[in-house]
């Protein structure tokens, strides 16, 4: 068991890395073993390039490591993501959650009404910025609940607004916080994320095919994690015990099993005791 990290350009020229895996990929020279399941991450705030400067992680980057955290969150909670990204950069969202070289589950009981996940851009009432699902899991109903169950994610200069807008979610008040930076939604969105249902391991050895088992884990770590903003070690340390049970199952199963690991902060004390524990060799 290992876990692999896979960073992009440490200047921050994220669509250009993204560009030559995809490029690899499709050459044939990009590692077969790696093709099954990649996570393109910013995983540094501020990466040394010369004694005199540091490459900040910002921009496209950091705003896709949030897409990825609310589609897990969302895939967790069995919840469709509607995202919202107006300006040019809807483009490259789009090339980003079409590309035929990532793979989108639903949880079982989703896959019960659905045939396939899809995209399409027909979302909401002429506003050309949407992206969405297809109509069959944007409207997905809860068995037990006649509302509809959508995390809606709004994108804007980098920030995070109107992150959840969920009649059904406990957390819904997080709607009405008027939480004004990246680092305060997403930190609020970490603290959610960390508590996922009971069945995630059972869903996550549905998902495992073959000898070997890919396991993707999104962690947001803001600039909050002292405060009430923020994620603290309580959580991480929740959430490692969790995906250590979850391991422990999937060993019995397979050969081998990677964790890809995003977490954006190496500002955190421990985080690097975290990865280092998570990365068990059998």
């Amino acid at each position: 068991m290992r876990i692999e990290w896979q960073d992009l350009d440490v200047n921050g020229d994220w669509l250009s890395g993204y560009s030559k895996i995809h490029e690899g990929i499709i050459s044939g020279t990009f590692p077969a073993h790696r093709r099954r399941f990649a996570v393109w991450t910013c995983s540094e705030l501020n990466v040394p390039v010369s004694p005199e400067s540091t490459a900040r992680c910002a921009g496209l980057a950091n705003r896709l490591l949030g897409i990825i955290s609310a589609f897990l969150y969302a895939i967790l909670t069995e919840r469709a993501l509607i995202i919202e990204w107006p300006g040019d950069e809807a483009s490259h969202l789009a090339n980003f959650l079409y590309s035929p070289y990532l793979r989108w589950n639903a949880t079982r009981s989703t896959w019960s009404h659905l045939d396939a996940i899809s995209l399409d851009t027909r979302v909401g009432s002429g506003r050309s910025g949407w992206l969405g699902v297809r109509r069959e899991l944007r409207t997905f109903h809860w068995l037990n609940d006649h509302k509809a169950s959508v995390v809606k994610l709004t994108l804007l200069e980098g920030y995070f607004d109107d992150l959840l807008q969920n009649p059904n979610l406990a957390a819904a008040c997080l709607y009405g916080l008027n939480l004004k930076t990246s680092d305060e939604v997403l930190g609020r969105l970490g603290r959610i994320l960390f508590h996922a249902h009971n069945s995630l391991d059972d869903d996550i050895m549905a998902r495992s095919v073959g000898s070997t088992f890919r396991l993707g884990v999104q962690i947001r770590i803001g600039m909050f994690e002292a405060g009430a903003m923020g994620i603290g070690m309580t959580e991480l340390e929740r959430f490692r015990v969790k995906l250590l049970k979850v391991l422990a199952k999937l060993s019995q199963k397979h050969s081998s099993t990677l964790i890809v690991l995003a977490c954006d902060s190496l500002e955190v004390s421990d985080a690097e005791t975290f990865r280092v524990e998570l990365a068990v060799r059998q």
